[in-house]
């Protein structure tokens, strides 16, 4: 298979590390081999670099910034992602500035090569005056080097931040590329690779997703999935724009066996969605009135007028069906005692309140190094390293809905174990006295002398009339089982969390 026509194709994967994001990067870690193995079969020459970034307060603790340059040895890419560990990130906004300077000077490009930049993130960049941002980075004139040197960045957002989605959307919207709003952290490879096929062509891009859609059989396509490879198809592809050679290699079978001597040219692609299981729309059928043939007076000849059916003068009436009292649809007794849900085992696409704007999960706590001074912005006491301000003080009372997670290592699950709803506005450096009781914080204070990390989230609720919040939690507490919140036990072993059942 030949190079593509406009030059070899260079990507880069930049992706955020941070502990929100920790499932991303178990995901790529674990398909890497395979996806770069077929993308290396179908778009020869290709190349790649890995970017892993936290934030600037992860220099003391973690890292800044790791990458590994242009290349296309898989054991070269293999080995550095299983090497990138998970990093604790700071306030919502990240270092992406850091990130897009870093890719531009850093990164070993080729002349007159395609220059793809996927940036996988939940967050925002820092401002030039962000006091951590030494170098004064401002990424909106790094962005205007990317749109005038050619290279197509592709924003690949994950949850639901708005200043995030409209970073994103802006540093794909002036480089060329697309903006992507990815649902599931599975997703994220096949995001990837049908990035890579629109860059090569868009027979490529459609004979990946015709291979995506014979994985769901006859059922239709995750809407995830739909959604993004109807935005890779809203706009032509900047990549190669000629000749393309037959489409992917494991999809040859789908192709005629005689060679064909026809230039296979780009066709311009549909923005209507393509439906697998190509549905007709069913047709109605209409039932025509009788008629009835009368004999006319004056010809002889027949007339035809509608057969009118007379109306019944007795009626009669019949006793009313009862339905089984089996169907009958009663509305749950919360009086009774119900079986809880652990709040642990219950996965991010199955929580009742998922629907919250939940903000990204936020390292509170975390043990206290021995020799090394606190970074800025984290205080010690005792044998913990808490964070000085968790979130802003606010005049504004609306109460949110927090929830506190363990985790042992930095890209280990978290464990979620505690909640609390508060309404208040309160100091931002009181935060630790104000989430966590007496007995709470005996908890804390056991898991991180074991090693482990605490994280926070919350989500602000929309509550107006008196007593709803106290209600509110008592539907929490009626549906999920919180460890510390009941009895249940918590403790480490072999740098892992156990959980007891009662």
């Amino acid at each position: 298979m030949a190079l593509p026509p406009n030059g070899p194709i260079e990507v880069v994967f930049s992706l955020d590390t941070t502990g929100s994001m920790s499932s991303i990067l178990d995901e790529v870690r674990h398909r890497l081999q395979d996806m770069i193995t077929r993308l290396q079969a179908d778009i020869p020459g290709i190349r790649f670099a890995v970017v892993a970034h936290g934030d600037y307060c992860d220099a003391e603790h973690f890292y800044v910034t790791k990458h590994v340059d242009f290349t296309g040895d898989l054991p070269t890419l293999c080995n550095f992602m299983n090497d990138v560990s998970g990093t604790g990130g700071g306030d919502v906004s990240e270092c992406y500035e850091l990130v897009l300077r870093l890719v531009r000077e850093k990164l070993s490009w080729t002349p007159c090569s395609q220059q793809i930049l996927i940036m996988v993130g939940d967050a925002y960049p820092h401002e030039a005056d962000y006091p951590l941002n030494v170098d004064k980075i401002d990424w909106r004139e790094e962005l205007h080097f990317y749109t005038h040197a050619g290279v197509h960045i592709y924003g690949v957002h994950v949850f639901e931040d708005e200043l995030s989605a409209s970073f994103m959307k802006t540093i794909s919207e002036q480089t060329r590329g697309e903006y992507i709003k990815m649902a599931d952290f599975n997703h994220v490879c096949d995001v990837i690779m049908a990035i890579c096929y629109r860059e090569r062509g868009a027979d490529f891009l459609e004979g990946y997703e015709a291979e995506v859609r014979s994985r769901f059989g006859k059922k239709r396509m995750d809407d995830g999935l739909e959604d993004v490879f109807g935005a890779l198809k809203r706009g032509d592809s900047k990549a190669s724009n000629t000749t393309l050679p037959p489409p992917l290699s494991p999809l040859s079978s789908m192709t005629s066996s005689e060679p064909s001597t026809s230039v296979t040219t780009i066709r311009k692609i549909s923005s209507i969605p393509h439906d697998p299981l190509n549905r007709l729309p069913k047709l109605k059928t209409k039932v025509k009135a009788r008629k009835v043939t009368t004999a006319n007076s004056r010809g002889g000849e027949s007339t035809s007028m509608p057969f009118i059916k007379p109306k019944k003068t007795k009626h009669i009436r019949y006793p009313k069906k009862t339905k089984p009292s089996a169907t009958k649809c009663k509305k749950p007794n919360y009086n009774q005692p119900q079986r809880k849900l652990l709040r642990e085992r219950v996965t991010v696409n199955n929580f009742l309140y998922n629907n919250l704007h939940w903000s990204s999960w936020k390292l509170a706590i975390q043990p206290r190094p021995v020799t090394k001074q606190p970074s800025p912005g984290w205080k010690p006491v005792n044998n913990q390293l808490r964070r000085t301000v968790l979130y802003p003080g606010s005049r504004r009372t609306r109460p949110a809905f927090y929830e506190v997670a363990v985790q042992t290592k930095p890209g280990h699950k978290r464990h979620v174990v505690y909640f609390t709803v508060k309404k208040f506005s309160w100091a931002p450096e009181n935060w630790f006295n104000i989430l966590f009781d007496d007995t709470v914080s005996q908890q804390v204070k056991s898991v991180v002398s074991s090693g482990c990390r605490v994280f926070v989230r919350k989500a602000h609720l929309v509550i107006r009339k008196p007593n709803t919040t106290t209600r509110f939690v008592n539907d929490v507490r009626r549906v999920y089982d919180y460890p510390w919140s009941g009895s249940r036990d918590v403790y480490i072993q072999n740098d892992d969390v156990f959980i007891s059942n009662q």
